[in-house]
C-alpha cells in the first residue's frame, strides 16, 4: 500500500520514517537488510523504526534471534476512499478538493435528518465557499438539509449579517434562505470568527473546513464534539439574535 501525501501529512511522518515505511511495505527485513537497502547506517535507523513501533506503524517478529521488521499499516484503517483519511481510532476523516467536500456534506446531512446542527461561519468562509467551490455547492447544502427536515443555526459575523442587507451576499442564497420556516442566528464581532474556515456541528459529529487549501475534516471523537459544542453555546449566549428567516424575506421585498 502506497503512502500518500495526505497520509503522511496526517501521520506527521519524517523523511527517515516515509522511506522505513514504503520498504517495510513491500517487504519483512532485518536491520541489516534495511540499513542494506536504503544504503544508510544502521545506527542511523534505530531511533526513526523505534519512533513508528511506538504508533503501531511497525512492528516486528523474531527469527531466531533476529528481528524481521514489518510495516503494520495493512492493519489499520489508513487506506481512504474518494482521498479520505481514516485514525487507527475510526475518529478522523480527512478529505482534500471539492468534489469530495461535496460527497462529505452530502453524507453528513443524509446521516442526521430531522436534528439541529449548528454552523460557525469565519467571515471570509461565507465568501470563499462560492468562490471556490461555485454557488451551487452552498445551495445544494441548502436543499439537501431543507429536504431532511435538519433545523440550522448560524454563528455569523456582524459584516456578513450587514452584508445581506446590501445585497453584497449571492442574491440566490438570499433567495434560498426565505424558503425556510426556522433558521436562527447569532450575531457575534467580526473579529472573534475572522477566518476562512466553517465548522459545522451534529448531534455526534464535527466537519471542519478550510477553505483556503480546499480541505476538510471529520471528527467523531466525543470529547472534541462536546468541547466545540460548548464554544458554540458561548457563542450563542454572548451573540445578538436574530432570525434568519425573516430578515432576508425583509430584504428581499425591500428590493423586489
Amino acid at each position: 500500500m502506497a503512502i500518500t501525501t495526505e497520509e503522511r501529512r496526517f501521520l506527521s511522518l519524517t523523511k527517515q520514517e516515509e522511506a522505513l515505511l514504503k520498504y517495510l511495505e513491500k517487504r519483512q527485513a532485518s536491520m541489516q537488510e534495511i540499513a542494506e537497502t536504503l544504503k544508510r547506517p544502521r545506527t542511523s535507523l534505530y531511533w526513526p523504526l523505534t519512533q513508528l513501533e511506538k504508533r503501531n506503524l511497525v512492528g516486528y517478529r523474531l527469527v531466531g534471534k533476529r528481528k524481521r521488521w514489518y510495516s503494520r499499516l495493512s492493519e489499520l484503517p489508513l487506506r481512504k476512499k474518494l482521498g479520505s483519511l481514516q485514525s487507527a481510532a475510526g475518529d478522523v476523516r480527512v478529505v482534500e478538493g471539492v468534489e469530495s467536500m461535496r460527497e462529505l456534506w452530502a453524507a453528513a446531512f443524509d446521516r442526521h435528518p430531522g436534528e439541529r446542527m449548528t454552523i460557525l461561519e469565519g467571515n471570509a468562509a461565507v465568501y470563499s465557499v462560492t468562490e471556490k467551490t461555485g454557488i451551487d455547492f452552498m445551495l445544494e447544502g441548502h436543499k439537501r438539509a431543507y429536504e431532511r427536515k435538519i433545523v440550522i443555526e448560524s454563528i455569523l459575523g456582524e459584516k456578513v449579517y450587514a452584508d445581506m442587507a446590501k445585497q453584497r451576499v449571492n442574491p440566490r442564497i438570499v433567495k434560498s434562505l426565505a424558503q425556510w420556516n426556522t433558521w436562527i442566528g447569532y450575531v457575534v464581532p467580526d473579529e472573534w470568527i475572522e477566518s476562512d474556515a466553517m465548522v459545522l456541528i451534529f448531534s455526534d459529529s464535527v466537519i471542519l473546513a478550510d477553505w483556503t487549501r480546499e480541505r476538510a475534516i471529520l471528527i467523531n471523537t466525543p470529547e472534541i464534539v462536546a468541547l466545540l459544542k460548548s464554544l458554540c453555546s458561548v457563542f450563542q449566549l454572548i451573540g445578538r439574535k436574530v432570525d434568519i428567516v425573516s430578515y432576508v424575506r425583509s430584504i428581499a421585498s425591500q428590493h423586489s
